[in-house]
């Protein structure tokens, strides 16, 4: 009462979708972390020294809170004083590919904020086999399913170019057999004449029909990321763990369609005969995550990004020449991203915080140092000529022009540039 607030705590607990990931927020109007105690503790236990400490601001020591071992606790009792909670939960918000920050005011409250990747959500699929094993198809991209009567293939089945084509409602359909793209062997049960069931789907604008041993089911399922190497495989969006405990890989449409040389950008693969001129496809959207490097707009999309992170400044090191900072356990290499895009260096002030994209390649991680991160959005994205390496497109964002980066070309046009950062 005496703060001004109302005799009664609250705690306000809130979920919403904004920029292609799904928030959780948890505030209070409490008294707040105590900032003091939290800087007292961190030089207590070597996190920081006390010349770093001195320069922390605020927001940056209430993120001690996650580092292993910390507590304010006086006593160890039944609930608090083991040094262990926020840690576990920064690791696991983070292993699934989110982010956790804090913020707090002396007096007013705290509150807590967690960013979980869409990756998470539930999704309608369509479960089919091929050979001994099962995948998803994501219904978004399904049409409509048809059987192909072995007696009618040799008559509704031509081949052009060693692409086989099915005549479909007036035109003609690519066909790609599901066996053949993931080179799954003919066992001895298997008839390549039986009929075969065909999921007809479409991919940014083109259509083309799947051909799979059986369908199985239609069934919700929960999707999850893959992890590297797998998430490098074109043919795969992610993964899912079905009623009866075995795993079934999630197929990515568009990505089955490049692997199967079926072209992405017309107007669709099946051409009528009374057909017109069809009109230019809109502009795919993408997720990306709207930075600032030597003062420039740049857009990188989130499916390139392991993880975003924000260090105090205290925390960076010099090895010779190069930047690294104390990460999980290991050194984590820093470049600047606008060096590597030759960009000219802006004159910035000293900052308290490094803002910093973590990326990760075969599985090393390495940190691209950027001005600052502003927001994940989501924004139609055209297709065209790639202006300089490294550079996927040029769009309007936001009412800036914005390059739209391509991180592997990137990394691979500079990488003497990033090996010699440490990368």
């Amino acid at each position: 009462l005496a703060a001004g607030k109302t005799a009664e705590g609250r705690v306000l607990v809130r979920a919403f979708h904004e920029g292609g990931k799904v928030h959780l927020e948890v505030a209070d109007d409490g008294a707040g972390l105590p900032v003091a105690r939290i800087r007292e503790k961190g030089i207590a236990l070597g996190l920081v020294t006390p010349a770093q400490a001195s320069r922390m601001t605020e927001r940056d020591l209430t993120q001690l809170i996650f580092q292993p071992g910390f507590s304010t606790a006086v006593e160890v009792t039944n609930v608090s004083g083991r040094g262990v909670g926020m840690d576990v939960v920064k690791t696991n918000v983070e292993r699934i590919g989110g982010a956790i920050e804090v913020d707090s005011t002396p007096g007013r409250g705290t509150r807590i904020r967690i960013r979980i990747p869409l990756t998470l959500a539930i999704v309608p699929a369509l479960i089919v086999s091929a050979g001994d094993e099962r995948y998803a198809l994501p219904e978004i991209n399904l049409i409509e399913l048809i059987r192909l009567d072995k007696d009618l293939a040799p008559s509704s089945v031509a081949t052009a170019i060693d692409a086989k084509l099915l005549r479909y409602r007036g035109g003609l359909l690519p066909l790609v057999d599901l066996r053949e793209a993931l080179t799954i062997p003919a066992d001895s049960g298997w008839i390549p004449s039986a009929a075969r069931p065909i999921a007809v789907l479409q991919a940014e604008g083109a259509t083309f029909g799947l051909v799979v041993d059986a369908i199985e089911a239609s069934q919700e399922i929960v999707v999850k990321s893959l992890g590297d190497p797998l998430r490098q495989i074109p043919l795969f969006a992610g993964a899912t763990i079905l009623g009866d405990g075995r795993v079934a890989l999630i197929l990515d449409v568009p990505g089955l369609a490049r692997h199967s040389g079926i072209s992405v950008r017309g107007h669709g693969a099946v051409e009528p005969e009374s057909a017109v001129e069809a009109p230019a496809p809109a502009a795919r959207r993408h997720t990306l995550v709207l930075c600032r490097a030597h003062g420039c707009p740049v857009a990188i999309p989130q499916g390139d990004i392991a993880r975003l992170e924000e260090f105090p400044a205290a925390m960076v090191e010099l090895l010779g020449e190069r930047r690294v900072v104390q990460y999980r356990g290991a050194l984590l290499p820093l470049t600047s991203l606008g060096s590597l895009l030759g960009l000219p260096a802006a004159s910035t002030e000293a900052r308290d915080t490094v803002r910093v994209v973590v990326v990760e390649r075969s599985g090393q991680a390495f940190g691209l140092t950027v001005d600052e991160i502003l927001e994940i959005i989501d924004e139609p994205v055209g297709a065209g000529p790639s202006p300089r390496p490294g550079v996927r497109a040029s769009a309007v964002i936001r009412g800036n022009a914005t390059d739209v980066l391509d991180l592997d070309a990137l990394l691979a046009s500079r990488g003497a540039a990033v090996a010699a950062a440490g990368g």
